[in-house]
């Protein structure tokens, strides 16, 4: 293990510091489906893992997930899945109880502006109903997308 990679190690087991059972950094909720994420560090401590859930009583659709990270106010980035170039998941229908998990590689720059500016990390995400809530490019500010309706998206500690 290099030097940088073993001191972003520190810098996630510094930021991510928590009792045995860590806590999600966020929950989102739609009627039916819960959504969470969190970083393992014994696991795999430069990738976020989330988890999306059915917890009601019928299948429900696939859905649209959306990660976010960032280490201020000021620098937003969507988390990539896996080597690919999406940042928009489309899951799976999910049976009642049944849950679908996805990892993000957390990027390089911004562990290494947390460690050096000592910012705390941030995660939020959306999920999107399908049922009737459609995803559209914004056209107010030409950079990202908007839905008609997006969910609690960060949970306090």
């Amino acid at each position: 293990m290099t030097f940088s990679r073993f001191a972003i190690f520190l810098a996630l087991s510094w930021l991510t510091a928590a009792p045995a059972q860590a806590k999600p950094f966020f929950v989102v909720q739609l009627p039916d489906l819960e959504c969470w994420g969190i970083i393992r560090p014994n696991v795999a401590p430069d990738t976020f893992m989330v988890r999306v859930t059915n917890n009601g009583n019928a299948t429900a659709p696939s859905t649209w997930l959306d990660v976010f990270t960032s280490t201020n106010s000021a620098e937003v980035r969507e988390l990539q899945l896996g080597d690919t170039s999406d940042t928009y998941v489309r899951t799976k229908q999910l049976a009642p109880g049944q849950s679908v998990e996805y990892t993000f590689p957390i990027p390089i720059d911004v562990l290494d502006d947390a460690l050096q500016q000592q910012y705390p990390m941030v995660y939020e995400a959306c999920i999107v109903d399908t049922y009737n809530r459609v995803s559209e490019w914004s056209e107010e500010d030409n950079v990202g997308w908007w839905y008609d309706q997006i969910f609690p998206d960060l949970l306090d500690d």
